[in-house]
């Protein structure tokens, strides 16, 4: 999973998933269904301690939150 952020004025204003698991069908389909999820809980929490994991969705929402808050660190 990677997670790219913009940050303006110290607030998350965008996220996007560069990478994320699609190496068959179910994967892809959980990564189409939470992705969209994980961003609108993102830009909620401006942070990766406040996204909760997604049922159905645990590995792309760890994923999503380790790779965030790594790009939190970066900036």
């Amino acid at each position: 999973m990677q997670v790219e952020i913009v940050v303006e004025n110290g607030q998350i204003v965008d996220a996007t998933g560069l990478q994320y698991p699609s190496g068959d069908r179910r994967s892809s389909y959980i990564s189409q269904q939470a992705i969209p999820m994980l961003i609108d809980l993102t830009l909620q929490a401006q942070s990766a301690d406040g996204i909760p994991r997604i049922g159905g969705a645990t590995y792309t929402s760890n994923g999503w939150k380790s790779s965030l808050a790594a790009a939190l660190r970066n900036i």
